[in-house]
C-alpha cells in the first residue's frame, strides 16, 4: 500500500511537472520572434566570473568575449533546465564559430553536475562551469529556473530571458544578434 501511495505521488509530480511545463511554453514551436524579443533586453554590461570547471580550472568571463556568449544557469532539480541542456549543446555545434554556450551549475557538487552531464551526453559539447556558492546567480539578479544571459562580444546584455527555451527561440535570438 505505501509504495502504491509512492508511486502515485510521484506520477503526480511527473504529470504537474510536464503540465507546468506546457504552460510556461516548454514546446518547441515559436510563435514569432517578437515573443522572444519580449523578454528582459538590456544593453547593460554581463557580469564577469570567475568559477571553475569540472577539473578544478578557473575560467575566466574575458575568455570568451570573441563570440557571442550564451550564459545558461542550470541545476539537475530543474526540470526545464534539464530539458534545455541538450537544446543549449545542438545550438553550440550549430553556431559553433560565432557563440560559445556557457552552462553554469547552480550551487551542486562537481560530482553531481558531472554525474549528470556525463549521463545526458553534453559533458564534452558546452562549457560546463560549477557556482558552488551561488554567487553568480547572485550577480545576474536570479530569482527563476533557469535563466539564460545572451551576451555580445563587446559585453552587454542583448537577452536576459527568465524561464525555459526551445532549440527554435535560441537560434531566434542568435540570429537577431548575428551582423
Amino acid at each position: 500500500m505505501r509504495a502504491l501511495v509512492i508511486t502515485a505521488g510521484i506520477l503526480v509530480l511527473i504529470v504537474g511537472g510536464f503540465a507546468l511545463s506546457a504552460l510556461l511554453g516548454g514546446g518547441d514551436d515559436l510563435e514569432s520572434e517578437e515573443e522572444v524579443s519580449e523578454v528582459v533586453e538590456s544593453t547593460d554590461n554581463a557580469p564577469r566570473f570567475a568559477l571553475p570547471d569540472y577539473t578544478g580550472k578557473e575560467r575566466a568571463s574575458s575568455e570568451f568575449q570573441e563570440k557571442i556568449q550564451v550564459i545558461n544557469l542550470w541545476s539537475t532539480w530543474c526540470p526545464f533546465c534539464v530539458d534545455e541542456l541538450p537544446d543549449f549543446a545542438a545550438l553550440q555545434e550549430e553556431f559553433e564559430d560565432e557563440i560559445v554556450v556557457i552552462a553554469i551549475n547552480r550551487g551542486e557538487s562537481r560530482n553531481d553536475a558531472k554525474e549528470f552531464t556525463d549521463q545526458i551526453g553534453i559533458g564534452n559539447r558546452i562549457t560546463l562551469l560549477l557556482d558552488a556558492n551561488e554567487s553568480y546567480y547572485r550577480a545576474i539578479g536570479g530569482f527563476a529556473m533557469p535563466e539564460t544571459l545572451f551576451v555580445r562580444s563587446d559585453g552587454t546584455i542583448h537577452l536576459h530571458k527568465r524561464g525555459p527555451l526551445s532549440l527554435s527561440e535560441m537560434r531566434t535570438v542568435i540570429n537577431q544578434m548575428l551582423p
